[in-house]
């Protein structure tokens, strides 16, 4: 089957749209910097002089460096996501999810409806069943989990006419031959696939162009900057 091409069209005045889109990774930098700089003032505090040694010699713990290693994913994905930005599409980045010290990574806006996206910067081979997701050969299905709820909170947001849809996006992950691939009804793939199938969704009409602008703007404001 012969797919077309997706042609960004020129940005016109009209649907230049001014709303704090977000800083991808932003919480998660600023959580790595908070530990890091924890785990530091104990030391400091204990050893004394001989601190500055300690710190030079010792790597961090993978509890705090796993926070400067997700950041590194967000950001990776935002790149890809934000290729489609100027053609009716509204990416938001870092979203902080009311009442939960817990946020949404990315939010794609397109006349297509609303693609949550969960960045995952993990090395590994990536399996994948209906029912099923392991990634180096561990029990990943709580990622699964955890991406529709957040696909819930944004419906919930939008109500039932807007379709919202979830997918998680491994940036490292090693996906074989099939590239992409869905776990229930949500899409396990790379930054590269993901922004193709999102731009040549984005070619539908299951929202009218004119209420994207409305639709972004709604979840900015429900789900502010983290």
């Amino acid at each position: 089957m012969k797919v077309q091409r997706v042609v960004k069209k020129p940005l016109l005045e009209a649907d230049i749209f001014f709303m704090n889109s977000g800083e991808a990774g932003a919480s998660a930098r600023r959580e790595h910097e908070r530990r890091k700089d924890a785990r530091e003032k104990r030391v400091k505090d204990r050893f004394g002089r001989a601190s500055g040694l300690i710190l030079a010699v010792t790597s961090e713990p993978q509890s705090e460096n796993a926070w400067k290693v997700g950041a590194v994913g967000e950001e990776a994905v935002a790149k890809a996501l934000n290729s489609l930005v100027g053609d009716g599409v509204h990416v938001l980045h870092d979203r902080r999810i009311p009442k939960s010290k817990a946020n949404i990574d990315h939010i794609v806006v397109s006349s297509a409806g609303v693609m949550i996206v969960d960045a995952k910067n993990y090395r590994g081979k990536i399996e994948v069943t209906r029912s099923s997701l392991r990634v180096a050969g561990r029990n990943q299905i709580k990622l699964i989990d955890s991406l529709e709820r957040q696909c819930k909170l944004v419906q919930a947001c939008l109500g039932d006419d807007i379709p919202v849809n979830g997918s998680l996006c491994f940036v490292k992950g090693d996906f074989a031959v099939l590239r992409t691939k869905k776990v229930r009804e949500f899409r396990v793939t790379g930054p590269r696939t993901l922004t193709k199938v999102i731009g040549e969704c984005h070619q539908s009409e299951t929202c009218r162009i004119a209420d994207v602008h409305t639709i972004a703007e709604k979840i900015a404001n429900e789900f502010v900057a983290a």
